[in-house]
């Protein structure tokens, strides 16, 4: 009984001293700001927590845009049990242990389990594999987070099991109202009696760049940081100057948009600028580098090929390093892809290739360039006696010294898909 009672006090003493954004999350859906073609009563996701307490999903969007409080409103609402956990303290032992507790939970008392996984994008295979048996049975809800695409960070095995839905930032608007709110009903921004103006809170939506927890951290600051009852914005601008400025919603996007297209434009201060926003911003610098090795392919590709190679070996000296040395290394990859040559032929041929075949029968391809045991069958096969002697043999380039007149392409298919730049190594 004692220890419950002092449980309860710590409980209450965290609560107190948990910052602002953890005062302001939501209980119920009614008070979750934005997000209403997701959670408003008769959208597909919302009848699937309401019905399924089974069905896994990923919720997929920048930091700051509601991600884990969409998860604690689902917990408290269907009544489940909630494991909060993060990918990066996770391991193949923890998942089991989990699994068999929310089976006996589940056997015992007919109480569901939600397992939410921050972070999931950093699960190695391993890892995400051992989860799969369980989302499969329904031992227990599967919710991962993440501000990686997870078409690309997770396994195929795994995303084929999971829905995947992607949360929007909020907007300005809701930023204001969600400020609004906390001011109106936050007993210790109330007991503070500082007065903060409209004009205020519509900088600090606007500074936030999509980030509701962004938002509120500075509001709480801004309280906190005034001596007198009325905040100013000096004060304000202050408080902004002291915390790290997100590039969030839709301004994450335009930035890594400009990035990509000054590269592209090689343009290399516009590089160098984009890239520190990022940075600044907190930009994972794998995602950072992700980016520019497709750049070293799409823009640069065949124009000068070993731009590829030194990109990829960034992104593995990147992983070795890490920040704050890891700036100077991505620097390095993507001012070497706005130095380079510029060519796109690589990324046109294979999309030409790509919608010729989806939109054509399949042509069938020239014997000689079949497998050996495909050449052997049809040779072979008494159906074709009577051509068998017009089979052409494949020739060896190499025996012809390094070129020969061969054709390739299956009969009828006459597209050209590559088509050189003319531009460095392609000249």
């Amino acid at each position: 009984m004692a220890l419950s009672l002092f449980s309860e006090n710590a409980d209450e003493v965290r609560d107190l001293h948990a910052p602002l954004a953890a005062r302001m999350r939501p209980t119920s859906f009614d008070q979750v700001v934005g997000h209403h073609e997701l959670i408003d009563k008769g959208r597909p996701f919302r009848s699937i927590i309401d019905s399924s307490p089974s069905a896994s999903f990923i919720l997929f969007g920048p930091p700051g845009c509601g991600k884990t409080t969409i998860v604690s409103v689902i917990a408290k609402e269907s009544n489940h049990h909630l494991e909060m956990l993060s990918a990066m303290g996770l391991s193949v032992a923890d998942i089991k242990n989990i699994a068999n507790s929310a089976a006996l939970r589940l056997g015992e008392h007919n109480l569901h389990t939600i397992v939410f996984v921050d972070e999931i994008h950093r699960l190695t295979r391993v890892q995400q594999d051992a989860l799969l048996p369980h989302v499969e049975r329904g031992t227990f809800r599967l919710i991962g987070a993440t501000t990686e695409n997870p078409y690309v960070s997770l396994s195929g095995a795994l995303r084929s099991r999971i829905s995947v839905y992607t949360l929007s930032p909020p907007s300005e608007e809701d930023l204001i109202e969600l400020l609004v709110r906390a001011l109106e009903n936050d007993e210790q921004l109330i007991t503070s009696k500082v007065e903060v103006e409209k004009e205020l809170l519509v900088e600090i939506a606007q500074s936030s760049s999509g980030d509701a927890r962004f938002a509120l951290g500075v509001l709480e600051t801004l309280v906190a940081a005034c001596n007198k009852q009325k905040a100013d914005r000096e004060v304000l601008k202050s408080v902004l100057g002291t915390r790290q400025r997100p590039t969030g919603g839709q301004e994450h996007y335009d930035t890594l948009s400009a990035f990509i297209k000054s590269m592209r434009g090689s343009d290399m201060d516009a590089t160098a600028y984009y890239l520190a926003r990022l940075l600044d911003a907190g930009e994972d610098p794998l995602a950072i580098a992700r980016r520019i090795m497709i750049a070293a392919s799409e823009d640069v590709g065949l124009a000068d090929s070993r731009v590829l190679t030194l990109v990829t070996s960034a992104a593995q000296a990147i992983e070795m390093v890490g920040m704050p040395e890891a700036r100077i290394i991505l620097s390095h990859a993507a001012l070497g892809v706005a130095k380079a040559p510029k060519s796109n032929s690589a990324y046109i041929a294979i999309d030409s290739a790509l919608s010729y075949v989806k939109s054509t029968p399949v042509a069938k391809i020239p014997h000689y360039l079949n497998d050996k045991v495909s050449q052997i069958a049809s040779e072979k096969n008494p159906a074709n006696d009577e051509i068998s002697e017009k089979f052409e043999k494949y020739k060896y380039p190499h025996s012809f010294g390094g070129t020969v007149d061969q054709q390739y392409l299956p009969e009828g298919v006459q597209e050209e898909f590559y088509k050189s730049s003319g531009n460095g190594a392609e000249a």
